[in-house]
């Protein structure tokens, strides 16, 4: 009797293994991904279509100001790490985050590329399936 108890729980066992156990893993990206979405459509840095706004202005505490994304970015790049807390202001929403802040954003943002935006908008075109715009751009990323 021992043995088929054993023998039913070891084959128990084997059955067990065979379930998909990638789809009970709690993945956050998605999650992380879309609130970075929502970061930068909050700031300001993309449209809805998750693109680039590129002619934004932007301006510093000390009252410097940069016409366009292009020219910010060319400033950025003279900067060094101890600089990273410096707070830029986008001119059109007046929302406010660091240099280190924009600079990770417009790195996520540039590695995404034109796939990513490209299926951002054809997960959108999608309608009631596609989800929140958030996970739609979440998606994308994958």
């Amino acid at each position: 009797m021992k043995k088929r108890i054993l023998s039913a729980l070891i084959a128990l066992c084997m059955l067990m293994s065979f379930l998909p156990t990638g789809i009970m893993a709690y993945d956050t990206r998605e999650e992380e991904l879309a609130a970075r979405y929502e970061e930068m459509l909050d700031l300001g840095l993309i449209d809805e279509d998750g693109a680039l706004i590129e002619n934004n202005a932007f301006r510093l505490d000390d009252g410097t100001g940069f016409d366009t994304l292009p020219e910010l970015e060319e400033w950025m790049n003279t900067l060094s790490e101890s600089d990273a807390d410096i707070v830029v202001t986008v001119v059109s929403t007046g929302k406010t985050a660091t240099v280190a802040e924009i600079a990770q954003a417009l790195s996520i943002e540039r590695d995404l590329g034109d796939r990513g935006t490209a299926e951002y908008t054809r997960e959108r075109e999608r309608g009631g399936d596609a989800g929140s715009d958030e996970l739609c751009f979440a998606r994308a990323w994958a």
